[in-house]
């Protein structure tokens, strides 16, 4: 099919949901085809259920909802956690792909069996790294806290909106002496500190040194120390120390090594479930039953 549009050379392409039925290699695969066109001046409108690949793929996204748009712009702008509620009434998670470096979105599902938990968590976090987390336990039914994160970031906005305490420190500041003492009040009021994918620097390391005094303790890693630790041969020796001690897991696996160290508590049924997504050159729309995401821009726009 893609094929025979192309074969037709003409300066506008609509494509209805084209990687539908198609594998992973394959949807990644057009996608990559389609977003060549750009290169030729091409304009591409395409209709897509899968958000994570709008948002890889993708210049402008256009969200519709009852024949209305309701959000248009660049996917980091359009998939936000509100727009995902509104247009499927769904609670979501957007945050950045690690891999990619673009925006993703999982949705968390929620299950009646679900219950509150007798155990209370600490999540260490910054630059969003936190963000997942924080909602996907909160609905496995455990109290939750959160810090040292930096004021108005995503997963200080995050304990916020989940009405989770969260200890702050301002924008670019350092985590102070006086922080860190706060910090490990936390932490010791806690039956289990996680500690996110987070990146070790400067300004948090007295964050880490605080976990120290965790009574439990998992770290999450979705990536290797060395491509996030930037306080040299003293973010190695401080982490090091912790490893020893500590539950290792990913970010999808947390929840289930959360379970095994939290005596007595129930096995959760949430789910935090991958939400694809899709792409295009230079203009798409991506169909999500409720919502149409247009994914728009023309050549003279681009120039």
């Amino acid at each position: 099919m893609l094929a025979r549009a192309l074969a037709q050379e003409t300066p506008l392409l609509l494509l209805d949901e084209p990687t539908a039925s198609l594998d992973i290699h394959h949807q990644v695969r057009t996608l990559q085809l389609v977003r060549e066109l750009l290169v030729e001046g091409k304009t591409v409108i395409a209709a897509i259920h899968d958000l994570n690949l709008a948002s890889q793929y993708c210049d402008l996204l256009a969200v519709i909802v009852s024949g209305e748009i309701i959000a248009f712009g660049p996917p980091r702008s359009v998939l936000t956690e509100s727009i995902v509620e509104q247009a499927f009434d769904a609670t979501a998670v957007v945050f950045d792909d690690p891999v990619t470096g673009s925006v993703s979105v999982r949705t968390l599902a929620s299950d009646p069996s679900s219950c509150e938990r007798d155990a209370h968590i600490h999540v260490i976090g910054g630059g969003g790294a936190a963000t997942p987390l924080l909602y996907d336990l909160q609905m496995a039914g455990y109290t939750l806290s959160c810090g040292v994160v930096q004021t108005g970031g995503r997963d200080a906005e995050t304990a916020h909106r989940l009405d989770i305490p969260v200890q702050t420190v301002d924008p670019y500041a350092s985590v102070s002496v006086s922080d860190k003492e706060m910090a490990e009040s936390m932490i010791c009021d806690a039956d289990c500190t996680i500690i996110a994918d987070i990146n070790i620097a400067e300004g948090n390391i007295k964050t880490i040194e605080a976990a120290a005094k965790s009574n439990q303790l998992i770290l999450v890693e979705d990536r290797p120390l060395s491509e996030r630790n930037d306080a040299g041969k003293k973010g190695e020796r401080l982490y090091g120390s912790l490893h020893s001690r500590a539950e290792i897991t990913t970010l999808r696996d947390a929840r289930q090594t959360l379970n095994s160290l939290t005596a007595g508590s129930p096995q959760n049924h949430n789910t935090l479930s991958g939400y694809q997504s899709p792409s295009s050159s230079d203009s798409i729309w991506v169909n999500s039953y409720r919502m149409v995401y247009q994914l728009c821009l023309w050549p003279e726009i681009a120039s």
